[in-house]
């Protein structure tokens, strides 16, 4: 475990490096812990900055290691000369078409970083007003953009050569406390340039941690969005006390006391504290896209035990079915077929190994492990009820 948590300290300072250039003491072994250090990057979708710090600091000599560090370079610089692309093919589309939308996430915050590619992202996020919904996705399909997944309750997924769009009709989460501001935003943004608009910057940032607190609750976040945070700080980006009050009113004041203690604690060298590790512990091992034991834990938190946690995944809520099942907000008698649906699929369909998978999870799951959980999420003060968007 003690070089697990170094490791930890490794990368944080790797990432840390990366941005500010300043470079680390090469007597740390490096070296040695690579191919751990690397793996731990990837999970939190920062091994391109971990990479780049290994090779201006020159703390790697191997020359297998130094050509694998290059690679993930590359691939982070190609992949965001990929996306800029699109982005911009995305926002003439639009503007050609007076249709009203709001660059959303990394798109922004990519020129608050030394370098864009520095910031990773593995897709755009656009934002479109729902009653331009339908004839945006229809004129995004005849310029080329290809359906890559069903419509869920706020977005669908488009793919440019190899490009994923988000497209967004909403920004809402399916929590009730979070969503009573999200669904406001078109209420806090200004003009940018012709049809697009942008979050003003408070509300942009509290839309952020919104949003962590979103995957926080589906089993981590990962490292990437307390760095986001950090650059935004220090750049002066807006008023923080500001930020703040939006959280208060969404219900997530106390998420964003720790999510801006943990970001001190990181790269500001502040003191550790029992709140600060426990959530660097959960979020370390949930990775960028959350951990199914995590997620899994807070489900039972939420059901109120494993066996309620069983029934609810199988008989959810209506409040979720209609999101999974979008023809239940025009025909909602349906509800009792979507649920013969869902079991079909669950069981022996193409959901059936993931279930399964997860069924295997719930009842395997460490008591002590769900009460620790349980006890952040109570520290965090998180409300986990979802619906109402």
């Amino acid at each position: 475990m003690a070089d697990f948590d170094n490791d930890v300290r490794r990368l944080i300072a790797l990432v840390k490096s990366a941005i500010t250039g300043e470079k680390l003491i090469s007597s740390d072994d490096f070296e040695g812990r690579f191919e751990k250090i690397m793996r731990l990057a990837s999970l939190h979708e920062v091994a391109h900055l971990a990479a780049s710090a290994l090779l201006n600091g020159g703390l790697i000599k191997n020359e297998e290691h130094i050509r694998f560090a290059e690679k993930q370079v590359f691939d982070e610089s190609y992949r965001n000369t990929k996306n800029s692309y699109t982005l911009r093919i995305s926002k003439d589309i639009l503007n050609e078409n007076n249709i009203p939308f709001i660059a959303l996430k990394g798109a922004v915050i990519k020129d608050y970083y030394p370098e864009r590619w520095m910031r990773s992202s593995c897709d755009i996020d656009i934002l479109v007003k729902k009653a331009d919904f339908n004839r945006a996705l229809s004129v995004f399909r005849k310029k080329g953009f290809e359906l890559n997944s069903d419509l869920n309750f706020h977005d669908v997924s488009l793919l440019y050569d190899d490009t994923n769009l988000e497209l967004h009709f909403s920004i809402c989460e399916n929590i009730r406390n979070i969503d009573s501001v999200l669904k406001k935003v078109w209420e806090y943004v200004s003009v940018a340039d012709g049809c697009e608009y942008q979050e003003q910057k408070d509300y942009f940032v509290f839309h952020h941690i919104a949003h962590m607190s979103y995957h926080f609750l589906a089993g981590g976040c990962g490292i990437r969005p307390f760095l986001d945070l950090w650059i935004l700080r220090r750049a002066g980006f807006c008023d923080f006390n500001a930020v703040k009050s939006f959280c208060e009113n969404a219900k997530i004041g106390a998420f964003f006391d720790a999510v801006m203690q943990l970001t001190s604690v990181w790269f500001d060298n502040a003191k550790e504290s029992d709140i600060t590790n426990r959530m660097e512990r959960y979020i370390i091992i949930g990775g960028a896209y959350g951990y199914f034991p995590n997620n899994a834990a807070t489900d039972t938190i939420r059901s109120g035990g494993k066996i309620q946690h069983i029934l609810s995944f199988a008989f959810p809520p209506y409040s979720n079915m209609r999101v999974l099942y979008p023809i239940l907000n025009r025909a909602s008698f349906l509800l009792p077929f979507c649920y013969v649906y869902r079991l079909f699929q669950k069981t022996v369909g193409k959901g059936s190994v993931k279930a399964k998978e997860k069924y295997k999870i719930i009842k395997k799951q460490d008591s002590e492990f769900i009460k620790e959980v349980s006890t952040l999420m109570k520290m965090l003060k998180l409300d986990t009820k979802k619906g109402g968007n």
